[in-house]
């Protein structure tokens, strides 16, 4: 479950209020600061539960690690405790699908675990 995708509406966050829970996004979706995300959904009698990361794990030249420390942080001062990690290709959109080479795969693997 998320915000509506007009976050300064309070009307939908009030619909969304009955659930009691969401996912904190790293996007502008929601307050960058752990304090005020926590009591920007708290004002919606909501709290954190989660979040979704995407990483490039395939590229050998990227370190996806400090962005998902970044992330696991944010989370936490939140005080949510899942997080969801979808591998993603670094282009824009989704329209093209990536074939990982196997340099692509030997990275992706080890990267995936880390």
């Amino acid at each position: 479950m998320g915000l509506p995708t007009s976050p300064g509406t309070s009307a939908g966050r009030d619909e969304r209020g009955r659930d009691g829970g969401d996912r904190v996004r790293s996007d502008g979706f929601l307050p960058e600061g752990p304090a005020e995300c926590s009591a920007l959904l708290a004002s919606y009698g909501l709290s954190a539960v989660g979040g979704f990361v995407t990483l490039v794990l395939h590229d050998p030249a990227a370190d996806p690690l400090p962005e998902a420390k970044r992330a696991v942080d944010r989370m936490v001062s939140a005080g949510a405790d899942v997080m969801v990690v979808a591998a993603v290709s670094g282009q824009e959109g989704y329209d093209q699908a990536l074939e990982l080479d196997a340099t692509g795969w030997a990275t992706f693997w080890p990267t995936w675990g880390r």
